[in-house]
C-alpha cells in the first residue's frame, strides 16, 4: 500500500491544495476510504471516500487546513465492507502565509466544486468573538431554588463574523456566485480556510444565510462583504465535481493512442492537469 501526499501552497490566483495518490492495496481489499485528521477532527478526503472501489486513485485536497498539521490514513474494507484496518498515517502541512497574499487572506469556496475557489482579504472584526455554546437546558423543579442541568452536545461555531473584501469585479462577481443566482436553489454553504491566528475551525464549513455586499467607493471595484455564518457539517464527501476530466483529454489528444503513449501508466495521465491549462 502507498499513499503519497504533497502540498502545493497555491498562488495569488490558484488556491492551496494537498495532492493525494493512492496505490496497491492489502489483498482481499475491495474499498477504501482516506480520512484526513487535524485539529482533534477527522473527515474523509472529498472523492477517496465512501468506500471508493479499490484501484489506483488521485484527487486534489482543497479542504486540507492551511498552517496545520493534516494526517492522512486509509481504511480498508473487503467485498462485505468490513474493515481490513489501516495504513500509516502520512502528515503534510500546508504553509499559512506567502509573500504574495499577506496575513489576511482566506479562501472561500463551494465544497461541491473546488474550481470556485475564491481569495479574500479578511476583515478587522473577523472571527470576534467565536461562540461554541452547549445545548443543554436548565429547568427549575417545582420547590427548589437551583436549576437542574440536562446536559447536551456543544455545538460548533454560531454566529461568526466573517468580514472579508474582495479586490476585483472578477472576484467580486465570482464570491457573489457561492451563493448562487436568481431563481437557483443554492446550498448556502462555503468551505472557508485562513491562517491559523483566526481560530476558525480549520476547515471551517459554514452556512451563510444572508451574504451582504457594499461597493468600497465608486472609483473601485473592491467589495466589502458583510458575512455571518453557523458551523454545519460539510456535504457528502462522495460528490465533488471533478477538476480534470476524461473530456479535457478527449480534446487535448487527437486519439486515445496518443493519450497512453504519452503516459507510462494510466493513473499518471489522469493527473497530468497540464493538458487541462493549455
Amino acid at each position: 500500500m502507498t499513499l503519497t501526499v504533497e502540498a502545493f501552497p497555491g498562488s495569488d490566483v490558484d488556491a492551496p491544495f494537498v495532492d493525494v495518490l493512492v496505490s496497491g492495496f492489502p489483498v482481499g481489499t475491495d474499498s477504501f476510504t482516506v480520512r484526513r485528521a487535524s485539529g482533534g477532527r477527522s473527515f474523509p478526503v472529498r472523492g477517496l471516500a465512501q468506500g471508493r472501489a479499490a484501484g489506483a486513485a488521485s484527487v486534489r485536497d482543497y479542504e486540507a487546513g492551511i498552517g496545520v498539521l493534516s494526517s492522512y490514513r486509509t481504511e480498508f474494507f473487503d467485498v462485505e465492507g468490513l474493515s481490513l484496518g489501516f495504513d500509516s498515517p502520512v502528515e503534510v502541512m500546508l504553509p499559512a502565509v506567502s509573500d504574495v497574499w499577506g496575513d489576511s487572506v482566506a479562501w472561500f469556496h463551494d465544497p461541491l466544486d473546488p474550481s470556485t475557489s475564491v481569495r479574500v482579504s479578511l476583515s478587522g472584526g473577523a472571527g470576534h468573538p467565536i461562540s461554541r455554546p452547549i445545548g443543554g437546558d436548565v429547568v427549575y423543579p417545582q420547590g427548589r431554588s437551583l436549576g437542574v442541568v440536562f446536559p447536551g452536545t456543544r455545538q460548533g461555531v454560531r454566529r461568526l463574523t466573517l468580514d472579508c473584501v474582495t479586490e476585483s469585479d472578477v472576484d467580486g462577481a465570482r464570491f457573489d456566485a457561492l451563493f448562487g443566482g436568481y431563481d437557483s436553489d443554492a446550498l448556502g454553504i462555503v468551505c472557508v480556510r485562513a491562517r491559523p491566528r483566526t481560530r476558525f475551525p480549520s476547515p471551517l464549513f459554514a452556512f451563510i444565510g444572508e451574504p451582504v455586499s457594499q461597493a468600497r467607493d465608486y472609483d473601485s471595484w473592491a467589495l466589502n462583504w458583510a458575512l455571518e455564518g453557523d458551523e454545519v457539517s460539510p456535504p457528502v464527501p462522495a460528490i465533488v465535481v471533478p477538476l480534470l476530466t476524461y473530456q479535457d483529454h478527449t480534446d487535448f489528444y487527437a486519439t486515445y493512442q496518443e493519450f497512453t503513449d504519452a503516459y507510462p501508466d494510466y493513473i499518471t495521465g489522469t493527473r497530468d492537469y497540464t493538458v487541462k491549462e493549455s
